[in-house]
């Protein structure tokens, strides 16, 4: 029950992944409440040093300059962002506060308006509100009766304490709504996630998929940045055995092996995260794919054909020392084929690249003394 007040009928475990889009609110309300803050004061300002209207210089310049260097502060990231919502949310109160006490004979009006404003505006969690509303309020009551007397000081009690109250329950209805928004907001960007991940990654492997990798390689045959570019097509061998002999569970296994292999000694810097792969670029990045069943494609960036070759043989040891166990079924001593091309920006359609490739590997699996094979493009 607390916590679903606290958290504005979501659980703890919501709120916090809700955290982004809570800051994101807390920061684009806080810069309104400063800007707005900054031009009426600003304004009210130069009216006072025109004679037009009270002349409370201090009152008006002091929370005009404040608001703007706290605004400047939460454009430019220099401080946490919910300290810096309950800064403005402070100065605007003590503002209301300091200008209801500069007139002792009416009760307060701007300081009520502005606690109910700040309900509406901010979030945090029900609890810190709470809190902090009721320590201005006390701050409010005590300067009331301190500057205007008994009588109306009693006034503001009471208005005070009936807007608090007020504030607090919208704060509640609407930081309610809110959250129940950045919940179905949430639920969306995951959707949009998962259809990413299918769209652009193997399902079992969890590396990119054939489309996707063909797509990237289109990409550096089109615009050419690099002559560090090595494509290689590997192949498991004994695969249909494995299956065979012990299951497609353990031949699944020692796919998903491979591609964590792969991804290790390659140094892949987008796995698992679909959100990186529009920033790939083969003219720079490594990529591993799986073109199915045993079959993978990789791009890697190296200074030579014998620092390749060293990558290749890690990745080699990498798979060998895997021990698969699945259902008591154990497999070990696990290789591969491999064929490599030195791409030399001399091909202008990735299928026909990828044919050639796929050549190399060929010849490469009927080698006897070595699994790997190295061309020029």
């Amino acid at each position: 029950m607390f916590e679903k007040i606290n958290y504005y009928g979501q659980s703890g475990d919501v709120y916090k992944a809700c955290r982004p889009q809570v800051l994101a609110s807390i920061q684009k309300n806080t810069l309104f409440l400063l800007k707005t803050m900054s031009v009426a004061t600003a304004v009210l300002t130069i009216l006072s040093l025109l004679g037009l209207h009270r002349s409370y210089l201090f009152l008006y310049l002091v929370p005009c300059l404040c608001s703007l260097v706290l605004a400047r502060l939460l454009r430019e990231r220099k401080g946490p962002v919910k300290a810096v919502m309950y800064l403005a949310m402070t100065l605007l109160l003590v503002f209301g506060i300091i200008d209801s006490a500069i007139d002792p004979h009416h009760v307060a009006t701007a300081y009520l308006v502005f606690i109910v404003l700040t309900g509406i505006l901010f979030i945090d969690t029900m609890i810190n509100t709470i809190i902090y509303d009721f320590l201005i309020f006390a701050v409010f009551v005590g300067t009331s009766f301190h500057f205007k007397g008994a009588q109306i000081g009693l006034y503001d009690f009471f208005n005070g304490f009936i807007f608090t109250i007020v504030a607090l329950i919208l704060h509640n209805l609407v930081q309610k709504d809110k959250m129940a928004s950045f919940l179905i907001l949430n639920k969306y960007n995951e959707s949009q996630e998962q259809l990413k991940m299918q769209a652009y990654f193997d399902a079992l492997s969890g590396i990119l998929n054939r489309s996707s990798f063909m797509k990237l390689l289109q990409q550096v045959i089109d615009e050419p940045h690099c002559d560090d570019l090595y494509l290689g097509f590997l192949d498991l061998d004994h695969f249909k055995s494995i299956n065979d002999t012990y299951g497609h569970r353990v031949g699944d296994a020692a796919i998903v092996e491979l591609a964590a292999c792969l991804n290790k000694h390659l140094v892949v810097r987008y796995a698992h995260n679909p959100s990186l792969y529009e920033t790939i670029d083969l003219n720079t990045d490594n990529a591993t794919a799986r073109l199915g069943g045993d079959e993978f494609l990789f791009a890697i960036h190296a200074p030579s054909t014998a620092i390749c070759e060293a990558y290749l043989q890690e990745l080699a040891g990498c798979y060998e020392s895997k021990i698969i166990e699945v259902n008591g079924q154990v497999v070990t001593n696990l290789h591969f084929s491999c064929g490599v091309l030195h791409y030399n920006n001399n091909y202008q359609d990735a299928d026909a690249l990828y044919q050639q490739v796929d050549q190399v590997m060929y010849e490469a699996k009927k080698q006897k003394d070595t699994r790997f094979l190295i061309k020029e493009s």
